[in-house]
């Protein structure tokens, strides 16, 4: 009934990385698409590999972001994480969320500033980390980077609050990154809708900051 409140990001198979970016570059110019979808890992392999930064490279271009949505643990992560009745709750969680580190520590949001992440589950556990990573990082003498990880989460990565809908987390993730990198999502079928709605109606926010999370902010993140 409603086509005009409805779009879409581009489903992209990131083994041939050339022909996925002219795929992304047909799903947006052509079709009217807002961004990518890739499903985590690509045969035990993730986008901080170069030979998969030509996607990369196009959704910056294109000013669009990649959501990266999890999948089954990658081959090496399968078997410590096939943990029974963990496995969305705790083992897709620290697939994507490992994928957004490697990204972080890659050095490609040095290359391409422009390029843009989101990730769903509230960040997929990496908000409640960011002082402990950025205090690791340093005292373990990591590769010299431009910005500390926190930074690089802060500027690149925006966070959806699919099937997190739970107060405290949400309380202290806005506290983390700010609420202008909070979008609202369902995570329907694994999620009611109901329960994902009323978690940020019931939340201590001001109308203005739900407002940011239920709409505004995806508007401009996905430029809609």
């Amino acid at each position: 009934k409603h086509p005009d409140r409805l779009t879409g990001l581009a489903a992209l198979a990131p083994q041939n990385p050339d022909k996925a970016a002219q795929e992304l570059q047909r799903g947006v110019r052509t079709l009217g698409l807002k961004g990518a979808v890739i499903n985590s890992h690509t045969n035990g392999e993730y986008l901080d590999d170069r030979k998969y930064w030509p996607i990369l490279e196009c959704a910056a271009a294109l000013d669009v972001p990649i959501y990266i949505h999890p999948r089954d643990p990658s081959p090496g992560l399968g078997g410590p994480l096939g943990i029974p009745g963990f496995l969305v709750g705790w083992g897709w969680a620290l697939e994507v969320g490992t994928h957004a580190i490697r990204l972080i520590a890659s050095g490609v949001f040095d290359e391409i500033p422009k390029l843009r992440i989101v990730i769903g589950h509230m960040g997929e556990c990496i908000p409640f980390l960011l002082p402990r990573l950025d205090n690791r990082y340093t005292r373990d003498r990591g590769p010299k980077r431009k910005w500390s990880p926190s930074e690089y989460f802060k500027n690149h990565f925006v966070v959806t609050t699919s099937g997190m809908n739970y107060r405290p987390q949400l309380m202290m993730t806005i506290e983390e990154i700010g609420v202008d990198r909070v979008l609202f999502a369902a995570d329907w079928p694994f999620e009611p809708s109901k329960e994902a709605v009323e978690g940020i109606e019931n939340s201590p926010l001001s109308a203005a900051d739900k407002a940011k999370i239920f709409h505004t902010n995806a508007a401009r993140v996905f430029r809609l």
